[in-house]
């Protein structure tokens, strides 16, 4: 009895292996019935880590997938790639031929983007869109005389003039 029930199992094996057809699909593809293969989309079958890495974006096409750089990164490689053949890196705007920033302001360098930062003597006016000059004259608590003075403004820095019995000259930048 042993025996027959080893050859009805095996038996059920083949049936059920002999029914099974394995269909031959090309690389990026998956067998989906007996004959038909379907793309794989390879930026949706990774679990948590992108096959582009974080700063890039990625781009299924039938049968493959390429990567592309997210605004603010730079690919170390072609404008489109794969995880296996290049990366994007920070893209230093500050580095660059054109100006970034206004005229009185400095570029600072972020990872993925930059900031536009006021020199010393001017602060961004709302208003204006761009970095203007501070007149400390208008402003009574840029500097102290406790006599007569008489202010001048020029771009950065400013100039007090105080008159007394002895005649001051303070320069502060």
């Amino acid at each position: 009895m042993e025996s027959r029930t080893l050859l009805l199992i095996l038996g059920l094996n083949f049936s059920l292996l002999g029914n099974l057809e394995a269909r031959d699909c090309p690389w990026g593809f998956i067998a989906k019935g007996r004959t038909l293969c379907v793309d794989i989309d390879e930026c949706k079958e990774w679990d948590s880590n992108p096959p582009c890495g974080s700063n890039a974006a990625c781009y299924n096409t039938q049968g493959s997938f390429y990567c592309q750089c997210i605004p603010g990164f730079i690919s170390t490689t072609t404008f489109q790639f794969t995880a296996l053949t290049g990366e994007c890196k920070d893209l230093d705007e500050c580095q660059g031929k054109l100006q970034v920033c206004t005229s009185n302001a400095i570029c600072l360098n972020t990872i993925g983007s930059f900031n536009c930062q006021c020199k010393p003597g001017f602060r961004f006016s709302a208003y204006a869109g761009h970095c203007e000059d501070i007149n400390e004259c208008s402003d009574s608590n840029s500097y102290e005389c406790h006599v007569i003075s008489y202010c001048t403004n020029t771009m950065i820095l400013f100039y007090v003039s105080c008159v007394n019995v002895i005649m001051c000259i303070y320069i502060f930048m």
